[in-house]
């Protein structure tokens, strides 16, 4: 999927948890119920005390959400590779360099990259925030043309925003580009922190009218205009080519 084809969704703010207060003497009431229960049961000892470091402080102990909603939050990724936020890249790069926040300008792998971000509709990702679905990254001098990377530097550079658990599935070489003068190689791989952001509906192909296995993401690199010499060019993003 093309980044431009995509609107920024910012982040939803999270609203305030009310803590809700009890009287001293319905506090102190639970406390009595619940300790006789605990004794009688035997083998309360540390929930007793748990019990009665809460009522210590007045407030009731409430989970602030559902148990599946906070299981989604904690496995979703949060760093600054596809499937993390805005907010992973900015606190690791810095300030953006549009008000945005989706461009960055970095060091990576020895090269001065430009990082342009693209990210999904909440909805399609199970923690409801926003997350980053497609990296593009060019060099720095990338509109002069210039094609500085190696192969192995283009393969770093689009591999340092993988996810950190993303297992190598398999190559799709000389596939054509442009006019065909050139041909590309796409790398395929499978991440379990990426099917734990992402609904299912948010792996397709590039085309977005297929579905591809839930987990995959794929980089692939290229000149930028196409030749047969160097790299300036690559994209990391969901799905598969």
């Amino acid at each position: 999927m093309e980044p431009s084809q995509l609107p920024y969704f910012p982040r939803p703010s999270q609203p305030p948890v009310p803590q809700r207060y009890r009287s001293k003497r319905s506090v102190l009431l639970t406390v009595s119920i619940v300790v006789v229960a605990l004794l009688v049961l035997g083998g309360g000892y540390f929930a007793l005390l748990r019990l009665l470091h809460t009522a210590s402080i007045g407030i009731t102990a409430q989970p602030t959400d559902t148990p599946l909603r906070r299981a989604r939050v904690d496995i979703a990724i949060f760093a600054p590779t596809v499937g993390g936020t805005i907010d992973d890249f900015r606190r690791q790069y810095g300030n953006a360099s549009d008000s945005q926040g989706l461009s960055y300008v970095a060091t990576i792998a020895g090269q001065q990259v430009q990082i342009t971000l693209a990210v999904d509709d909440p909805s399609l990702s199970l923690d409801g925030y926003a997350h980053v679905t497609d990296v593009e990254v060019q060099a720095a001098d990338f509109l002069h043309g210039s094609e500085p990377w190696s192969a192995s530097t283009a393969n770093a550079i689009a591999k340092a925003f993988l996810p950190a658990d993303a297992q190598f599935q398999r190559a799709v070489t000389n596939i054509p580009v442009g006019n065909g003068n050139a041909v590309i190689s796409d790398y395929v791989y499978q991440s379990s922190g990426m099917a734990t952001t992402f609904t299912p509906s948010a792996f397709t192909n590039g085309s977005g009218d297929k579905r591809a296995p839930v987990g995959t993401v794929h980089y692939f690199c290229q000149a930028l205009p196409p030749a047969t010499s160097g790299y300036d060019w690559c994209i990391i993003t969901i799905g598969t080519y």
